[in-house]
């Protein structure tokens, strides 16, 4: 059983960095878009 937890708990940590990666790469792309519409 506590080998269980812990997979549990790897799988549930690199649920969030890759749901907090998914969003940083999504405000990235929306800062760039901003900025270029603003060059232009």
């Amino acid at each position: 059983m506590g080998i269980a937890k812990l997979v549990i708990g790897i799988l549930s940590i690199s649920a969030m960095l890759a749901v907090s990666f998914a969003i940083i790469s999504l405000l990235v792309v929306l800062i760039k878009r901003t900025a270029d519409k603003d060059s232009h």
